[in-house]
């Protein structure tokens, strides 16, 4: 929905990114704790039948100190050797990671967009002269190189899937497909989180003025009126500031519902950004409809 909305600002928007991002990391190092088992040692079908004695006790340890961490044996060495789902849920991870980091991309893409005819809301570093045919244009680079990493990650997850359950009885047969999809995932997504937060989310910088003028001039600050005197004079108002070209604030005023005071407190952008004062402010003129 790329209509008019209430308030947001740039901090809180972000955070929300931080946040997803934050969450998915937690979950994959979960994930990474799950993959401390082997067969080593189960041969052919896991009956360990031409293994020499004392080799399994000997791999793990041995493996546990090239890994810095324990290596155990599978509790099942049969479901061990067998079962490929533990690479779905793992490259489920790493889509889930893309997922966040990509849609982070394609909202800085656009609010980056301009700087007159998009957004303009943000400044996108410029990592490059420009376009090759229209000067002074900053393309957004390091944003295409985190959404088309992503893109690749989303490729990989089909491989992953038709590699996992390819196997007959007893043998994963298939799993050379799921290994090679989950390892280029992780590459190109650790390479290309690095290169977009150093190259361009570092850099950006919010153009305060454009931000400011098109939140004083949203049409949907026209919610406050209507959360007071009801739905339809809250339309009301959005219709006559639209077509007088004149902010919510100034047709409210126009129309004698709002005192100069009121309009100050109801309409202040960072208080209808947060919701205590927002709770607050209905609180204090809940009243107002009726004076």
């Amino acid at each position: 929905c790329l209509q008019d909305a209430v308030p947001i600002t740039l901090g809180q928007e972000f955070s929300g990114y931080a946040a997803g991002i934050r969450r998915n990391r937690l979950l994959l190092e979960r994930e990474r704790a799950r993959w401390c088992t082997g067969v080593l040692g189960a041969t052919a079908v896991c009956t360990g039948m031409g293994c020499m004695p004392g080799f399994s006790e000997h791999i793990y340890k041995n493996l546990s100190a090239v890994c810095g961490r324990e290596i155990r044996r599978d509790a099942n060495l049969f479901d061990g050797l067998q079962a490929s789902d533990s690479f779905i849920i793992l490259h489920a991870h790493l889509q889930a990671l893309a997922t966040v980091a990509a849609k982070a991309a394609l909202d800085i893409r656009l609010m980056g967009s301009g700087p007159r005819a998009g957004f303009g809301d943000i400044v996108i570093p410029a990592v490059q002269p420009g376009s090759s045919i229209m000067p002074g244009k900053i393309n957004p680079v390091m944003t295409e190189v985190m959404i088309l990493a992503c893109h690749r990650v989303a490729g990989n997850q089909a491989g992953v899937g038709f590699g996992a359950f390819s196997g007959e009885l007893d043998l994963g047969a298939s799993s050379a497909v799921p290994i090679r999809s989950i390892l280029n995932s992780i590459d190109i997504l650790s390479r290309s989180m690095v290169l977009f937060a150093d190259k361009c989310v570092k850099g950006l910088s919010a153009n305060a003025e454009k931000c400011l003028h098109t939140a004083e001039r949203s049409t949907s600050l026209a919610t406050m009126v209507s959360a007071l005197f009801g739905y339809k004079i809250g339309s009301r108002v959005a219709n006559l500031a639209y077509e007088h070209n004149i902010t919510c604030r100034e047709a409210a005023e126009r129309e004698h519902l709002l005192s100069h005071e009121a309009a100050d407190d109801l309409f202040d952008l960072l208080s209808l950004t947060d919701v205590k004062k927002t709770e607050a402010l209905f609180a204090k003129y809940a009243g107002i409809r009726n004076v």
